[in-house]
């Protein structure tokens, strides 16, 4: 092999990594949880109402309660 196509080898294996790289980065930023809600591509629910909160509370507590009334002694 000459060493033009040792070079060209290289190269392309350089761009095939840059571009490997390039792709991942955007895929990861466009996948990524957006936390400004005011931002165009932020959450699309509104935040919880005080009645869900409340219930989701109120579930977690009694989830809690499960789990001590069930542990070993």
């Amino acid at each position: 092999m000459s060493s033009l196509q040792e070079i060209a080898l290289v190269v392309i294996g350089v761009i095939l990594i840059v571009g490997i790289g390039l792709w991942i980065a955007a895929d990861a930023r466009r996948r990524a949880p957006v936390a400004d809600p005011e931002h165009p591509d932020g959450p699309e629910h509104p935040r919880r109402s005080d009645h869900q909160r409340k219930r989701d509370r109120a579930k977690a507590r009694r989830a809690r309660q499960a789990r001590r009334k069930n542990r070993s002694r």
